[in-house]
């Protein structure tokens, strides 16, 4: 979702996959565009898209850590971009090392 007639303002971070990018924000939002099939529409997880502290992307998804420890993912399925199902079947615990990166 871009905001501002294209312009996005208080970006933290920014991450990209072969043809998207996802903003952070320092409010823990994020804002993506680029080309859907990238992760460049994020308007089916929008919502979730609160209180986000870190962002990942490979070739064709994004996912994005969010405060709480869960995991919000979006674009190309094949690549992990979504992973609510597999979520609902098999539920796991993310664990956050901060020195790891």
């Amino acid at each position: 979702m871009i905001e501002n007639g294209g312009m996005i303002t208080n970006v933290k971070e920014i991450v990209a996959t072969d043809n998207a990018f996802a903003a952070m924000k320092f409010d823990g939002t994020v804002s993506a565009w680029g080309n859907p099939k990238f992760g460049g529409d994020s308007s089916y997880v929008q919502n979730q898209l609160r209180n986000v502290v870190q962002i990942i992307g490979n070739e064709h998804a994004f996912a994005a850590r969010k405060s709480d420890g869960s995991v919000v993912t979006w674009g190309n399925y094949d690549y992990g971009g979504n992973s609510s199902y597999y979520f609902i079947c098999n539920p796991i615990e993310v664990e956050y090392y901060p020195d790891f990166l």
